[in-house]
This record gives C-alpha cells, structure tokens and sequence, in this order.
C-alpha cells in the first residue's frame, strides 16, 4: 500500500523547488481510462479515451528577495521558447518520475496574477509533452 504525504522533491530543468509541506497535487499517469459510461437495455456501452499524463496542483514557495521568482520564470521562458524542460517529480513514498521528453509548466492563473503576494505562492502543472512520466 502507498503512502501520503508531501512531494519530497521537485526538480525543473535542474533547479529544485520547495513545495508547500500541505500541498496536495493530483497525478495522471496517463493512459487509456473510462471516461463515460451510458447505459443500455443491455450491457452498459463504455466511452475509453486517452488521457495524458500530468501532475496538476503543484504549489511551490517563491520570493523575490531570494531570487526563486526569477529563477522560476526562466524555466516557464524557457518552455515557451522551446516547449519543455526537464522535470522530476519525488512522490512521498520516494517514487521518483521523469517527465519523458520533458515536461510544459502551465501555472494556474498567469493572466490575473500567478503569484500570491501574501504566501509567496505559485500554483501550476506539469504536463510531459510526450503524455508519460516514467518512473525512474
């Protein structure tokens, strides 16, 4: 059985990130799920879709002072640039998994202010551009 917790680590294009201690971020291995059922007269008829991979909810702590505001918007610049970055993500049982052929940072609510100023939080996605993570 799996455990709980908080990501032990976060690592984006070879810079580690602190994650809030409460954060608790959703994770899609990605495949092939039932995404609808409908009902029949006789056996139910199943809808099967494939659904990428991703990470979504990711909460990370940034201040100005300290340079991690900046060193995060160069890694979500870069991703605009060229499309992907590096990422891993340590689950809290210690399963490590590697966005393969990198990973697009989306932060949640960039257009309306991404960052809580009192908190010095940012929240935001992980999506591997090739739809996987593989656990390394």
């Amino acid at each position: 059985m799996g455990s709980g917790g908080s990501i032990r680590k976060l690592i984006l294009d070879g810079k580690t990130f602190q994650v809030s201690a409460d954060n608790d971020s959703k994770f899609t291995p990605g495949g092939r799920y039932a995404t609808e059922k409908q009902e029949t007269n006789g056996e139910p008829f199943f809808l099967f879709d494939f659904i990428s991979a991703c990470q979504t909810g990711l909460e990370i702590r940034l201040s100005h002072a300290d340079g991690t505001l900046s060193t995060f918007k160069s890694v979500v610049d870069k991703c605009a640039q060229s499309g992907a970055v590096s990422a891993m993500v340590i689950q809290p049982d210690g399963t490590k998994y590697s966005a393969k052929g990198g990973a697009v940072v989306i932060v949640d609510g960039a257009a309306e202010g991404a960052m809580s100023i009192r908190e010095g939080k940012v929240t935001f996605a992980l999506h591997p551009k090739s739809g996987e993570w593989v656990a390394a």
